[in-house]
């Protein structure tokens, strides 16, 4: 959907945190990149905060990312 956005001159990006499951993905963080190498698109990566109880585990958070949001809620 990013490239086919940027195609038509949207300027798109995808914007997640760096949760991977039980752990976390090894990318920088803040910073717009391209990713993954096979096909790449801008993406910015946020540290998710999640409890270690698994039950609730699913529901992750990132202060990081919420923050960031609402600074670019007018772009």
């Amino acid at each position: 959907m990013v490239h086919a956005l940027r195609e038509q001159g949207v300027e798109a990006e995808v914007v997640t945190t760096n949760d991977d499951g039980e752990g976390v993905l090894n990318v920088p963080l803040y910073e717009r990149l391209e990713y993954p190498s096979h096909a790449p698109v801008p993406v910015r990566f946020f540290p998710r905060f999640s409890p270690p109880i698994p039950a609730i585990r699913e529901f992750a958070f990132s202060g990081a990312l919420a923050t960031w949001l609402w600074q670019k809620i007018t772009d």
